[in-house]
């Protein structure tokens, strides 16, 4: 019987500032623009556009950590066992400290504030909410 090692596939996360998590995952939940999309190993090639919302890793490591990105539009690729993302924006909890939220909170307050018509005022308020209750770790 296979371990859970042997079915792991490559993770990689990229931004416009850089590459934000590469790892080998068993198990990753992509925010696709029409819904969620779940990945685990052998699964067939996608291509998809990313929308708003949580990203989910299942890193294969000792104490199996899990990493929880909040991705801002973009595309993802899987082939041949390995997932590229490239986001126009990813926040992640491991890599954001407690003063960073309160600065990226407020600028995207602003943003909702600013924001012209409807459709840019309700994107602005959901990346908000995402961000918060990234940082709220629920």
């Amino acid at each position: 019987m296979a371990s859970s090692e042997d079915k792991q596939f490559r993770c990689t996360v990229i931004t416009p500032t850089g590459r934000v998590l590469d790892c080998d995952a068993t198990d990753v939940q992509i925010p696709a623009h029409d819904g969620q999309l779940g990945i685990q190993y052998n699964r067939l090639p996608v291509f998809c556009k990313l929308g708003l919302g949580f990203m989910t890793v299942r890193e294969v490591s000792p104490d199996s950590r899990e990493h929880r990105l909040v991705i801002d539009g973009g595309f993802s690729l899987l082939a041949r066992n390995a997932l590229t993302v490239i986001a126009y924006d990813a926040i992640s909890k491991a890599d954001t400290e407690a003063s960073e939220y309160e600065a990226l909170m407020a600028r995207l307050e602003r943003k909702v504030e600013d924001a012209e018509g409807n459709e840019g005022r309700l994107q602005a308020q959901r990346k908000l909410g995402f961000v918060k209750r990234l940082a709220g770790g629920s």
